[in-house]
């Protein structure tokens, strides 16, 4: 018997037997489909680099699975059909997969600035998921203290644009810094295994973004994120602005509205001695609340940040600190170019003002994490993308009149025998950092309104943007990148008490010594959210675990390490910040009763 199909009008017509063999081959021809997307996931492989000569030398690393690049001594990269599968691994062997060999720098450059990391395999996804249903041990707050030495074991560099002349053509700049780029991956991956190094960036035109910035700058600022610097401040850049392109270099402690100002200052003391040369800033994009004087690892400062509701409203604070690093830092040619008294007064009454509005319109509402999707402003995530649709077209501007300097730059440098290259009109402060420590909301915060494109989806900045404070001053914001390092690659829920904070209830069938997993931490905060899966009607584990990802993202669940020292030995940065030594300090409470004596 004929099959039937429905039209509208619940009438019902037989199916033919031409019609329904073709919709039984199309069936195939979509099972086949998603077959071959599936065999084609996992292209990385955690295999060592093939020896070899390094220009000739392979490795395994993610590529179509139809085609393999081939370094031909003199010629360009080319696409090449793969021989025959590695007898190592089992996979294909490619050599280094670099979207922007082909054509640099066409009409096509904004579809090829995006980040690029290493994509994880079903087994380390399935490893990852075992290891979070395994109990952990919740650790002391003394294992919130940090150093570079601790997290930086050994110093990974990072690609460096290679040397250049003034006359070179497009075509050769852009093949050289292709196999320099290659050479790097290819040398980087046979020091360090594999598995030890960290994710990070991997896209060739993301990193030449990286140099233009360095090169246009005259001082660089980095921008870090207060609650863990430690982690976004490379050493190997330091090591380069400071010491070959002899630079001055400011980092700027960004969201210090988020942690005390006790944590704030340490980390300047610390970061100042480790890195001799250095100046730090301290800026924030809102003003902190009530009792900022608190330890901001203690519970009670934990749950409040939890409670309040993510801001919207811009309020820099921290402009003049940022202001004044630049002006020290600068050397007194350049520091005479720029009207510093038109920049003082302009951010300290913005400040000023900033404070009054802070004082009248502070948001102070205790909205209840169990609420689930009221409390956590779920459907507003993507909000911050709605108004800056309309910079686009400016940015676009900013970039082509950078091109246009570019080229009477050099042609001024060219026909030096007969006319003189432009006098420098303006100062250049670059902006560099990892993606999504705030750069670009940064911005906008010192001009008091948006000017560039933020958004909390990491890599957002695509191109480096020049901006103009005066005349004689501009910004230049450059895209976010990760640097290579040797960070642990999963991050662990031992330090915080999350299920406290967010007052998780465990498994009604436990007692109450309980033993929690991140597993059952994220099912449980599904359970209070109402996050529930469609078919199998259980906890939503996965989007629990997304939503607390926001919450750390926003500050609402605070994860804030501290320089050595902090709880171990109480006191000391403030000493130091005092002028005073051990001898003459005087006899100190602990910070406990410290922080029951505020609270009370």
């Amino acid at each position: 018997m004929h099959g039937e199909r429905k039209k509208p009008g619940d009438r019902k017509v037989p199916i033919s037997g031409r019609l329904r063999r073709t919709l039984q081959k199309q069936k195939r021809e979509k099972k086949r489909e998603k077959e071959e997307r599936q065999k084609g996931e996992s292209w990385w492989s955690d295999e060592e680099p093939v020896a070899g000569s390094v220009s000739k030398q392979a490795f395994v690393i993610p590529a179509p699975p139809e085609a393999t690049s081939t370094l031909v001594e003199d010629d360009k990269p080319t696409m090449t059909r793969s021989a025959a599968p590695s007898q190592q691994s089992g996979q294909k062997a490619w050599t280094l997969r670099d979207r922007t060999k082909r054509s640099a720098h066409t009409d096509s450059d904004a579809q090829k600035l995006y980040t690029e990391l290493e994509k994880l395999t079903r087994e380390q996804i399935n490893l990852g998921r075992r290891t979070a249903m395994r109990p952990f041990t919740r650790l002391d707050k003394t294992a919130l203290e940090v150093s570079f030495e601790s997290v930086h074991p050994a110093v990974v560099d990072f690609p460096k644009r290679p040397p250049w002349k003034r006359g070179q053509s497009k075509e050769s700049l852009d093949e050289q810094e292709a196999r320099y780029f290659e050479d790097w991956m290819l040398q980087t991956f046979a020091k360090f295994p594999r598995h030890q190094l960290s994710f990070f960036e991997r896209n060739l035109e993301v990193w030449r973004q990286l140099w233009r910035v360095l090169e246009m700058s005259d001082v660089l600022l980095f921008v870090v994120d207060v609650r863990h610097p430690v982690l976004h401040f490379p050493p190997a850049l330091y090591e380069y602005v400071t010491k070959e392109l002899h630079k001055p270099l400011v980092v700027i402690l960004n969201k210090t509205d988020l942690v005390s100002r006790e944590t704030a200052m340490a980390w300047s003391i610390y970061l100042e001695e480790r890195f001799p040369g250095i100046r730090v800033a301290h800026f924030g994009s809102f003003h902190r609340d009530a009792g900022d004087y608190m330890d901001d690892s203690a519970l009670e400062w934990m749950r409040r940040n939890a409670k309040k509701q993510r801001r919207r409203r811009y309020c820099a604070t921290g402009a003049g600190d940022v202001i004044s690093a630049i002006h020290d830092v600068l050397s007194e040619h350049l520091r005479e170019m720029v009207c510093w008294e038109e920049v003082y007064a302009k951010y300290s009454r913005k400040e000023e003002d900033g404070e009054e509005t802070h004082a009248v319109d502070a948001e102070t509402t205790e909205g209840k994490i169990s609420k689930g999707l009221d409390a956590l402003d779920i459907a507003d995530s993507d909000e911050e993308n709605d108004d800056h649709l309309d910079q686009e077209a400016h940015g676009k501007e900013e970039e082509e009149e950078e091109e246009e300097e570019e080229k009477e730059t050099a042609q001024g440098v060219q026909n030096a025998s007969s006319k003189r290259a432009k006098p420098r009109r303006w100062v250049t402060v670059g902006l560099v950092g990892h993606p999504n420590v705030g750069k670009s909301s940064m911005i906008n915060s010192i001009f008091g309104r948006t000017v560039v494109s933020a958004s909390k989806t990491p890599g957002h900045t695509k191109h480096f943007q020049t901006l103009h404070l005066l005349p004689t001053l501009r910004l230049c914001d450059g895209p976010g990148l990760v640097f290579p390092s040797l960070l642990p690659r999963p991050l662990q829920a031992e330090r915080i008490p999350v299920e406290r904070i967010l007052n998780l209830q465990p498994p009604a069938s436990t007692g109450t010594n309980y033993k929690w997993t991140a597993w059952d931490i994220c099912e449980a905060f599904a359970t209070q959210c109402g996050f529930i899966t469609a078919k199998t009607a259980r906890p939503d584990g996965a989007r629990g675990a997304n939503q607390l990802l926001r919450l750390v993202n926003d500050g609402r669940l605070l994860l804030s390490f501290k320089p050595p020292g902090f709880y171990t030995d109480p006191g000391r940065y403030l000493r130091k910040e005092l002028g005073l030594g051990q001898a003459d300090a005087e006899p100190q409470t602990g910070r406990d009763d410290v922080d029951k004596d505020r609270l009370e």
